[in-house]
């Protein structure tokens, strides 16, 4: 194994335990994903400086690399639908909070602003 294919592989061993960690639906979570994409990203990046110029070990670097990109997917289909789901409570919690606009949509919250002045 290349240097730059154990790049790899440990590039999508940190983005599978990122997508392991959100299969927890909380912001800990999230923010505990984190440090592992970004490992994910430096492991990335090392092996692309080194590219080997061999087919026989390019094309193995690529097949490791579309493992990679399937292990993203999938982590970004947490991601999104963890998206989805929050900005679904938003807009439920701003109709709950402040009815609706004359064409039916959500009305947005009225800031009350504030002045303060001294002297």
């Amino acid at each position: 194994m290349s240097p730059e294919e154990d790049c790899i592989r440990t590039a999508r061993a940190a983005v599978e335990e990122a997508r392991r960690l959100l299969l927890s639906p909380s912001l800990a979570a999230l923010y505990s994903s984190m440090p592992h994409f970004e490992h994910a990203s430096d492991c990335l990046k090392a092996a692309l400086t080194a590219m080997p110029s061999e087919p026989v070990e390019r094309s193995r670097l690529f097949e490791a690399t579309l493992v990679l990109r399937h292990s993203l997917h999938r982590a970004r289909a947490l991601l999104d639908h963890a998206a989805a789901f929050r900005m679904g409570w938003s807009r439920r919690l701003a109709e709950a909070a402040c009815g609706y606009t004359d064409s039916g949509e959500p009305a947005t919250p009225r800031l009350r602003g504030t002045l303060s002045v001294e002297g």
